[in-house]
């Protein structure tokens, strides 16, 4: 059986950025020849449960698929199966699919001594710009109605700790969240950026997508918590960090806007 031991500290051979996301991050282990990864769910890695924070799960899938298949993130999907309890070890098969001029295909296992975890489908390929198109169309300039990093204000209740404790967060809109047991009108905008300076990629980006439940918190006007049962991610064209200028380059906000459509 191959575990943590066996797995090497491998670089990609395109020298993607994820690789450094993983490995600092959630301390992933890749093996490209072998097709495997493996992390430990350790504290630095846990949602408010005591479980794999959902978006970490996708985030090591992709990571591992990127470096198997020497070839970039376009879209990605999880399927939850059972949940990853502290300290347990998940370990992740890659299994190319279609693998085009252009694109591959992947299915990646997750599995906790033998037991299915997870199961993340995935497309990998050139990006825009490197396939020669049009440059990247990636937005840079937040909504009016957005106030920039410096001007939010952080969520009450302090960092937490796990998952939640490595990330900063403010308020992105004007208008916050009304007293609680207030409902609101269905729209959060929050600024969310890593504490550790990694860079911008599809595996930090699928980590702090997971915060999108708090769109449910604002529309309901309580606090909102719940289990991953999927996470998806599409990434068009390049990745530019901090498009407001406040940051570090390779460690910049970023704006997760959420709009509840019902509950």
């Amino acid at each position: 059986m191959t575990n943590l031991a066996d797995v090497a500290d491998v670089t990609d051979p395109v020298g993607l950025a994820t690789d450094v996301a993983a490995r600092e991050l959630l301390g992933l282990r890749v093996d490209p020849a072998r097709g495997y990864a493996e992390l430990l769910n350790g504290p630095g890695l846990l949602n408010s449960n005591r479980r794999l924070w959902g978006g970490a799960g996708l985030a090591a899938a992709i990571a591992a698929t990127e470096q198997v298949l020497a070839r970039p993130a376009v879209w990605a999907t999880v399927q939850y199966i059972s949940p990853i309890e502290e300290g347990e070890r998940l370990a992740l098969r890659v299994e190319a699919l279609r693998q085009g001029r252009g694109l591959s295909q992947a299915l990646v296992r997750g599995e906790v001594d033998g037991r299915l975890a997870l199961i993340a489908t995935g497309a990998f390929g050139a990006s825009a710009r490197e396939a020669g198109r049009d440059a990247d169309r990636q937005v840079v300039t937040p909504p009016v109605d957005v106030v920039s990093p410096d001007e939010g204000k952080e969520p009450g209740g302090g960092p937490g700790d796990g998952m939640r404790a490595r990330i900063e967060q403010r308020w992105g809109l004007a208008t916050r969240p009304g007293p609680a047991g207030t409902p609101g009108a269905g729209r959060c905008a929050l600024w969310l950026r890593m504490r550790e300076p990694v860079p911008l990629s599809a595996v930090t980006l699928s980590v702090l997508a997971d915060f999108a439940p708090a769109g449910l918190s604002v529309a309901l006007g309580v606090p909102t918590f719940g289990l991953s049962l999927d996470n998806s991610i599409r990434v068009s064209g390049g990745l530019i960090a901090d498009p407001g200028g406040t940051a570090a380059p390779g460690n910049g906000w970023v704006l997760l806007d959420v709009e509840v459509a019902t509950i």
